[in-house]
């Protein structure tokens, strides 16, 4: 690699890395305004928070809970599949990304989201010894359901697993992979650390 071309990546490096870390909190209040959706045409009043939202009261049926639980994982994953099919769709046999494209891909990688909440907490169960390898959202729709806790967070974390590789491996070009990947990872950690721990307290307690 000559010397110009690293003095292009390291800017482009941390423009997408600041793009992860701004995509991470507008993922999770995206995610928590999904629940707010199926509250508000239920007629629930709701608080927001900056991980959560909480229902004023009690559900009124398990029907309604269901909905409700249902809603964040609902809006990540058409969010994550509409953008996922209009990168597919607008970067057919291009040879590079538009900025548009760039907006579809960051949409795409909402399925990120279904992929992390299943690592994290199956990790978490096996380094912690708790025998917790599922939770979240997607365990209290397999509840309901009277399905196996894990069902929902293995499927939508496999469904997710599959669209983001197609979309690092056979969607993004091949000289925008490593760069991506790397801006990736080192976003989405820096984006969880200030949206989680830093300024989403602050700013929605």
């Amino acid at each position: 690699m000559n010397p110009s071309s690293i003095t292009n990546t390291l800017p482009n490096l941390l423009l997408f890395t600041l793009l992860f870390i701004l995509f991470t909190a507008v993922g999770t209040i995206s995610h928590e305004y999904g629940h707010i959706f199926f509250a508000t045409i239920l007629g629930y009043q709701w608080e927001l928070h900056f991980a959560s939202m909480n229902i004023i009261g009690e559900e009124k049926s398990e029907l309604h809970a269901l909905l409700i639980s249902g809603g964040g994982s609902i809006q990540t994953m058409l969010t994550g599949t509409f953008g996922y099919f209009m990168l597919r769709k607008s970067t057919y046999r291009k040879v590079s990304f538009s900025t548009l494209d760039y907006l579809w891909l960051f949409l795409a990688l909402f399925w990120l989201r279904q992929v992390f909440n299943l690592l994290n907490r199956f990790s978490m169960g096996v380094f912690s010894g708790d025998g917790i390898y599922f939770g979240g959202d997607e365990t209290r729709i397999s509840s309901y359901l009277e399905l196996h806790q894990g069902f929902f967070s293995i499927l939508y974390g496999l469904i997710g697993l599959t669209i983001c590789f197609h979309t690092f491996f056979f969607l993004v070009k091949k000289k925008d992979r490593t760069l991506l990947i790397a801006s990736g990872i080192i976003g989405s950690l820096l984006g969880f650390w200030t949206w989680m721990i830093q300024l989403g307290p602050l700013l929605l307690p």
